[in-house]
């Protein structure tokens, strides 16, 4: 609904999240605008975290210092499979790019 284009257009096509950190709140979601995928992966240091605001569909309780290198191991180690996010890089540079001039 708020949320920027950069963000709507990166959630647009996705099957899966991966979210490091957050509780989903009204702000960085631009008012509830981002909706997360089914498919929702949450890792937090605090557990209170978990499915606050979103239900996630894994939880993963730990500093991101160190699991998110863990999990980047693991997923590269799986290549088989893997979608080329070389188009969704693409758009969310131009999306940024464009939001300057949007505002």
């Amino acid at each position: 609904m708020r949320a920027a284009a950069t963000a709507t257009n990166a959630f647009a096509h996705i099957d899966c999240l991966l979210a490091t950190g957050t509780r989903f709140a009204e702000i960085p979601t631009g008012s509830d605008g981002i909706k997360p995928p089914k498919n929702l992966i949450h890792l937090d240091i605090n557990p209170r975290a978990f499915s606050a605001n979103y239900p996630a569909s894994i939880t993963l309780e730990g500093d991101a210092k160190s699991l998110v290198p863990a999990l980047l191991s693991a997923v590269k180690a799986q290549k088989s499979g893997a979608a080329d996010s070389t188009e969704l890089a693409k758009q969310i540079a131009a999306d940024e790019a464009a939001l300057p001039k949007a505002w």
